[in-house]
């Protein structure tokens, strides 16, 4: 990515795709390695998350970062900076962790936070406990959280819509594909999601809406082509 270091204020979309390789390959006991050019901001970053989510703490995800100072050649990479957690981009972050919104009645914790931005990228709870249970020894505490789900309204004239799903869990990704039925040319589509208009979300039979936040109504129309 085009970034020297990530922040929470990063897409979710990107968050996504950075942490849920790495917690499935951790639940298929698959081997994985994650790394950029110098390997303390942006892996640094994946790290604490990762680590967060396990419940590991501050203090200790502190350290961690400051070990990287002991790599072998780690000045001349870096250009002479220490990494350290008094490090101004490095507070910066754990500035916005500390100020993620709680979700779902969590309590006020370190690793709940990180639970909490999990959950806001999409990634499931189910993934999340299930990548605790593959890295931690013994038997991890389950989260529990009721994550709400919202309704798909499909509205079709002449318009087939390739996902049949009837509901989605916020802020989970909904993706479809509306096809027209034969001999006819979609017309009109309109999609809203919480009684907003999200109709930029379509574009040439998908619809691609990365984070559900509200109940979805499509509703398409296809004409007879002459």
């Amino acid at each position: 990515e085009n970034s020297n270091v990530y922040t929470l204020n990063d897409s979710k979309a990107l968050w996504k795709k950075l942490l849920e390789p790495i917690m499935d390959s951790a639940i298929h006991s698959k081997g994985v390695y994650f790394h950029c050019g110098v390997g303390a901001d942006r892996t640094g970053m994946i790290a604490s998350a990762l680590e967060g989510l396990l419940g590991v703490d501050r203090a200790n995800i502190d350290m961690e970062y400051e070990l990287t100072n002991f790599s072998t050649g780690w000045q001349s990479l870096a250009g002479g900076i220490y990494r350290a957690r008094t490090y101004p981009a490095y507070k910066a972050i754990m500035t916005q962790q500390s100020n993620i919104p709680l979700l779902y009645g969590l309590a006020n914790t370190f690793r709940n936070r990180w639970v909490s931005f999990a959950l806001s990228c999409g990634i499931g709870i189910d993934k999340i406990n299930a990548f605790r249970a593959a890295c931690i020894d013994g038997t991890p505490d389950v989260i529990n959280v009721t994550v709400p789900s919202y309704t798909i309204t499909n509205t079709l004239t002449n318009v087939t819509n390739s996902n049949a799903a009837q509901s989605v869990d916020e802020y989970h990704a909904y993706v479809a594909t509306l096809t027209a039925n034969h001999g006819y040319a979609i017309s009109s589509v309109s999609i809203t999601m919480g009684g907003a208009d999200v109709s930029q979300y379509y574009s040439n039979g998908t619809i691609n809406i990365p984070s559900v936040t509200g109940n979805i109504v499509i509703t398409a129309t296809a004409t007879e082509i002459e």
